[in-house]
């Protein structure tokens, strides 16, 4: 709907108006799988504080094993938390999107990361405070807060990946207005060195005229993506663009036209 576009708008804007805090966003993938992969396949059950801290104490490769990955865990939530996520305003974001931020934030702190991040650095990392961080990731597991918090990390680094290439190719968001239609330097995205056209269109049905190869197919092509992406909530390739809301959008081109080969 219309309402759920503007809504996708906004949260993408809420984005690019944090885009300095955010533009070196990284870390090392691997690590994220590594995380990912160990709490998927942690076995929650009846885990104690005793029959952790035996495990540990009696099994070098276990205790090994599970230090390495705590390790890892709360130095990379540790540095997402407080290298983007504290820094983030979130007053820019739809209300129902500034939640779910904040949602993300809790989880984070549950976690005590400080406190184990200046275990780490002064060598003082002990069997307590393995204990300590498994019963809190058990506990997050077993009550949902795991699951929820990777759908709301992975849907942030999609919208943040959107908003980047927003960003970085110059796009912009249209308006919505079911009495024009109209676009301002529009081109496609794929090509190296688009040439930018402007079309207002005042009927309900256009003839465009022109000699092959003059890129009539890549214009309408480029028309096209415009109003696909306006309609998915996204910023699109023109300076300006104003189009009606469609509820149906159909696309027919019977071409065998390449652009990526030329």
């Amino acid at each position: 709907s219309k309402d759920e576009i503007l809504k996708r708008q906004e949260l993408l804007k809420g984005f690019l108006a944090n885009r300095e805090i955010l533009q070196d966003y990284s870390y090392y993938r691997f690590n994220l799988a590594e995380i990912y992969d160990f709490l998927e396949t942690i076995f929650v059950g009846s885990v104690s504080t005793k029959s952790l801290r035996v495990r540990f104490m009696f099994s070098d490769k276990e205790r090994e094993q599970k230090r390495g990955k705590l390790i890892l865990l709360v130095r990379l939530f540790y540095s997402i938390n407080n290298s983007y996520l504290c820094k983030i305003d979130t007053s820019v974001f739809p209300a129902v999107y500034a939640m779910e931020l904040e949602e993300m934030k809790k989880f984070f702190a549950a976690f005590n990361l400080e406190r184990y991040e200046t275990a780490f650095n002064k060598n003082k990392f002990r069997i307590r405070h393995m204990v300590e961080l498994m019963l809190i990731i058990t506990e997050k597991i077993g009550t949902g807060e795991g699951a929820a918090f990777w759908k709301r990390w992975f849907l942030f680094e999609a919208y943040l990946s959107i908003s980047t290439g927003i960003a970085l190719h110059g796009f912009t968001f249209p308006d919505f207005n079911n009495a024009h239609f109209s676009l301002q330097e529009f081109y496609h995205p794929v090509l190296k060195n688009p040439v930018k056209n402007d079309l207002t269109a005042r009927h309900q049905v256009i003839l465009l005229t022109g000699p092959n190869m003059s890129g009539k197919s890549t214009l309408l092509k480029a028309v096209s993506l415009c109003v696909y992406l306006a309609h998915a909530g996204l910023a699109v390739p023109a300076s300006k663009a104003v189009l009606p809301f469609f509820s149906t959008i159909s696309v027919a081109i019977n071409l065998t036209d390449s652009i990526v080969s030329g």
